[in-house]
């Protein structure tokens, strides 16, 4: 191969890369061609068209919940959250992690497991918006809902 024919090949080839054939550039956490921007902020449609996939992160934060409990704080999935482990309808005491998975069920419920040792608990999420969401026991009941403040 020639240089001229070499650089014409690589300048194609950049070219597809970096957004040639109408496909444009996706980074993490912009919005992809299939969706348009819309949806819930942290959101990303999976490749294979099933439930939405968030980001884990989206749940770090402070929040308060409807249920009159004090408020709930979660600082990154294995990492240490408060308030969200309930034993016999109370919040219980004491340290705690939590983990929600990345990819929601069926139902478009993500699953939040939380360990107080020795226990663990498995609830489910359903986000309303980036700052909403509903928070379910293991068998679907709505327990309560939770504002970012």
């Amino acid at each position: 191969m020639s240089d001229n024919n070499y650089r014409a090949f690589a300048a194609l080839l950049v070219a597809l890369l970096l957004g040639g054939a109408g496909c444009g550039v996706l980074r993490h956490g912009s919005s992809t061609p299939s969706d348009d921007g819309a949806g819930l902020d942290g959101n990303r449609p999976p490749s294979t068209g099933g439930p939405p996939v968030r980001d884990p992160g989206l749940l770090v934060g402070d929040w308060q919940p409807s249920d009159s409990t004090a408020a709930k704080s979660f600082t990154g999935n294995d990492g240490a959250c408060q308030g969200f482990f309930y034993d016999r309808g109370a919040v219980a005491d004491g340290s705690m992690t939590c983990i929600i998975s990345s990819q929601a069920d069926s139902n478009g419920r993500f699953a939040l497991q939380v360990t107080r040792k020795p226990d663990k608990a498995s609830y489910q999420v359903e986000f309303d918006s980036s700052d909403q969401a509903t928070v379910y026991n293991s068998d679907g009941v709505e327990m309560y809902r939770i504002s970012r403040f």
